[in-house]
């Protein structure tokens, strides 16, 4: 839910400040793959938990 606000509200502000249209998808694109990352860097911090069933 916070990851659709976040885009949508990115999407308002393109259209406040007149920026090149084209250039949104890229912005988009980038806050995606930012959020993706530090989802997939959180899980990989993870130590593994089966070891503690051993």
């Amino acid at each position: 839910m916070v990851g659709a606000l976040i885009l949508r509200v990115i999407s308002f502000y393109f259209r406040i400040v007149s920026i090149d249209p084209l250039l949104q998808p890229l912005v988009e694109g980038l806050v995606l793959l930012l959020a993706v990352s530090l989802g997939a860097f959180r899980t990989l911090r993870v130590k593994n938990q089966l070891n503690l069933f051993r």
